[in-house]
């Protein structure tokens, strides 16, 4: 739908890497400086934990989605099997689901450094003994879905403020 330009909004989030006074940029909330057209800004001061966390989603350069992966492969073990390939930034897995006659889980590795992907990605199709014999379906996921999904806790923790 069409929004009128005096009542379109934007945002802009801001880290300041040195910042001598953060009680005058937070004091800038509620003014309506030139520079924005005289519309009010609303400032927050995010926590320093929340700051890290979403500069380290940034961190990541290759990501990995494992189909089929057997329901009693822990996280720790599809760690452990992937470790070899480059640096995991981050593992997520999802609950076991029934299909076909094996119930299998999902899981979505990130990793901050990777040495040849294609050696990664060679595991689709393959059966390790680490699966359980399960073959696994390996896919590159675009790397901009995976820092978006790393970053969901940390948006969802900003707009609970």
């Amino acid at each position: 739908p069409h929004i009128p330009a005096h009542k379109a909004r934007a945002s802009a989030y801001v880290n300041l890497s040195a910042c001598p006074d953060p009680n005058k940029v937070v004091a800038l909330s509620g003014t309506t400086p030139a520079w924005n057209k005289q519309i009010a800004v609303s400032v927050r001061l995010q926590a320093a934990h929340v700051a890290k966390t979403a500069a380290a989603v940034g961190g990541i350069a290759f990501s990995v989605s494992l189909r089929n992966v057997h329901w009693m492969c822990e996280e720790a073990e599809v760690r452990a099997a992937l470790a070899p390939y480059g640096k995991i930034h981050s593992i997520k897995t999802t609950p076991g689901q029934q299909q076909f006659r094996f119930a299998t889980k999902a899981a979505y590795v990130n990793f901050s450094s990777i040495g040849d992907k294609s050696e990664l990605l060679a595991l689709n199709g393959a059966a390790p003994a680490w699966n359980h014999g399960t073959a696994l379906a390996v896919k590159e996921q675009d790397i901009s879905i995976a820092r978006a999904a790393a970053a969901k806790p940390i948006a969802a923790m900003l707009s609970s403020q």
